[in-house]
């Protein structure tokens, strides 16, 4: 079934470098960007288009290619396989590893498509923020942390909503082991000095950064 062994293995290699590039962890966003913001890298193009989406496309034409070519048959098959495996494999390696190594905020899941806050004014200067946050701690032990917002996209995409919640930081929370927690979170800032402001509203998919000593993670 193989006739080529050379181009397999480049393909695995290469197929290799595409998992690990979109790794989603420690971050919510994948290892590779993690990596580049490390080192000041810019992440986008001028046009917009995500470099490690570039990337990630370049690895899959290029392994698929390579596979395609190093058998004999089954290159349907082998395809759909592999596009699975990247998208069921990287979810199953976390939760494995969040219950048996990781430790400390490591073995912390977190959702953010399921965290939302509510935003109220109240006398017209003072702005009430709700904030529902739901976490699960995959480890044996009790895990602390504090939690601070942030905004996932570019300050001119983004209406500065979820970062005001950081007026009264740190949050700090703990979850026992084994346990799911869901938590609230409410603060009043005072939005008397600051030029734009919601009056009322809803944010949907909140983005935190949670701390423990030095550690932290962007979910």
């Amino acid at each position: 079934m193989i006739k080529n062994k050379k181009f397999l293995y480049i393909s695995i290699i290469l197929y290799t470098l595409l998992l690990i590039i979109n790794f989603p962890f420690p971050n919510e966003y994948p290892f590779g960007e993690s990596i580049m913001s490390s080192l000041k890298i810019p992440i986008k193009l001028n046009n917009g288009i995500l470099i490690t989406g570039v990337i990630t496309l370049f690895l899959l034409i290029t392994s698929m290619t390579f596979l395609v070519k190093s058998l004999e048959k089954y290159h349907k098959r082998f395809i759909l396989l592999a596009i699975i495996i990247s998208n069921t494999l990287p979810p199953v390696i976390i939760e494995v590893y969040q219950k048996t190594l990781a430790h400390d905020i490591y073995a912390i899941s977190y959702n953010s498509q399921s965290g939302r806050c509510e935003y109220d004014t109240k006398e017209d200067t003072i702005l009430q923020g709700t904030c529902n946050l739901t976490f699960e701690n995959r480890s044996n032990k009790d895990v602390e942390f504090s939690i601070e917002f942030y905004e996932k996209y570019d300050p001119e995409d983004s209406d500065g909503t979820v970062e005001l919640m950081n007026y009264n930081v740190p949050y700090k929370i703990k979850v026992k082991a084994k346990k799911i927690k869901t938590i609230t979170i409410n603060s009043e800032v005072d939005v008397s000095k600051l030029k734009n402001y919601i009056y009322s509203g809803t944010a949907n998919g909140v983005n935190i950064i949670i701390k423990s000593g030095n550690r932290q993670r962007k979910l």
